[in-house]
């Protein structure tokens, strides 16, 4: 009886599986995509009834994290494409854009131990309300010296005053890196320092179609040329959906 069950449970994730279409503080229910972007990569079709019932019933949420200094950077644009999924299956998305708030250097003064609770008076209050409200994450970086920019370093050392928490636990993520090299050398190591930061607060890491989403771009809005990313965008988060819905 036990093997019997087992088949059923696998060919349930398998259907589950088989359903999948690949069709911003900022508080999105839709997002209108760039309209030269449409066709295979456009606004889609829902994947599951049953997924977008789920996620209306339980009010689930993912948190796109855009590490840009620059306003409709190639990084911060490339989180609207990872978020559609969600949206089109009925998750709410809120996209937290550092060029637009101000999170400063964690001091090291350890007045956080008692309660948990950072000194500081800055927007990263809002990153520890959605790191907690959140039931998956997407965080988006450019590459700047084989490294992530220091906007969003800010925002990982803020974590060590809700680590007790761990806000984070148990929750999949999904990481971008966008750089000017077309080697790709500095996006891996970009993405690794993400992946690191989301395996030290206790998340999971979620791969796209092969790891994190790597891409080159250089001007502003290069990368909205660039179908193929755009398309991996939309497979990292198709990928991180199906792992939260799991975990929910």
């Amino acid at each position: 009886m036990s093997i019997y069950i087992g088949i059923i449970v696998i060919g349930i994730i398998l259907v589950r599986q088989s359903l999948t279409k690949y069709n911003p503080v900022y508080v999105y229910s839709t997002i209108d995509l760039p309209p030269s972007q449409t066709g295979r990569i456009g606004n889609g079709t829902a994947f599951a009834e049953r997924s977008w019932n789920n996620a209306m019933n339980r009010k689930l949420k993912v948190l796109g994290i855009s590490g840009s200094p620059r306003t409709n950077g190639n990084s911060e644009l490339l989180i609207q494409y990872v978020v559609q999924p969600f949206l089109e299956n009925g998750w709410e998305a809120e996209i937290l854009k550092l060029s637009a708030l101000e999170v400063k250097s964690c001091d090291g003064c350890d007045l956080c131990l008692p309660a948990g609770e950072c000194i500081l008076d800055d927007d990263m209050s809002l990153f520890y309300h959605a790191f907690a409200t959140c039931h998956a994450l997407i965080i988006a970086t450019p590459v700047y010296y084989r490294n992530i920019s220091s906007r969003l370093i800010a925002v990982f050392e803020r974590h060590y005053a809700c680590r007790s928490q761990q806000p984070l636990r148990g929750k999949p993520g999904g990481a971008i890196a966008v750089g000017r090299s077309s080697g790709g050398g500095g996006q891996a190591i970009a993405v690794s320092i993400i992946h690191n930061w989301l395996l030290s607060c206790g998340a999971v890491c979620v791969p796209g179609e092969l790891n994190g989403l790597t891409a080159s771009a250089d001007k502003p809005g290069d990368i909205l040329l660039q179908e193929n990313r755009l398309y991996q965008a939309r497979i990292l988060g198709a990928n991180v959906m199906k792992i939260a819905e799991r975990l929910v």
